[in-house]
């Protein structure tokens, strides 16, 4: 009864390592390149690739994003929502001033953040969630670039689970209309 309780948990464990490892199998056997890779696994690739390719190696990019901090070639400044005592963007804060402020500190020259759904529209500006909002309608974040992605649920079942947002570039104005 024993050996048999343990044959069904190790057919189960083996089962779900097959399903998950699928995706990893189908990269290392195919000719899928590392970029197509990364777009099907990383939420945000593109933005990363567009970094890369636009911003210079002075510029300082501020993301919330860790996933893309590995991928990104210029210096980069991962602000945690839950943690970091520098820049200030748990969720809640809406000080436009001190934040504005923490983020020149850090010689931040750009953010990326995201917003819920696709590009729609074009007028972010009243889609920018808090706290960039406030610094948006002060002319304190001026808009660079915006790129549709995956937002990807679930990486086991990324081609079921998944749905398109959009990610935004915006650079760190010189100075800011905030007393």
């Amino acid at each position: 009864l024993l050996i048999g309780a343990f044959s069904i948990v190790l057919a189960i464990q083996f089962g779900g390592h097959l399903i998950y490892s699928v995706n990893f199998a189908k990269h290392v056997f195919s000719k899928e390149s590392r970029a197509d890779f990364l777009r099907r696994n990383v939420i945000g690739f593109e933005i990363a690739q567009w970094v890369n390719q636009n911003l210079k190696p002075s510029d300082k990019l501020f993301t919330i994003s860790r996933q893309l901090i590995y991928l990104i070639h210029i210096p980069v400044y991962y602000g945690s929502q839950t943690d970091d005592a520098l820049i200030d963007v748990r969720p809640g804060t809406n000080r436009p001033g001190p934040l504005y402020k923490q983020l020149k500190k850090q010689d931040i020259t750009h953010l990326s953040f995201g917003l819920g759904g696709n590009l729609g529209h074009t007028d972010f500006s009243k889609r920018v969630p808090p706290p960039w909002a406030r610094l948006v309608r002060k002319n304190c974040l001026e808009f660079v670039h915006a790129q549709e992605t995956r937002s990807i649920a679930s990486r086991t079942v990324s081609n079921i689970v998944s749905r398109k947002s959009t990610l935004l570039v915006y650079r760190l104005a010189p100075t800011c209309g905030l007393n």
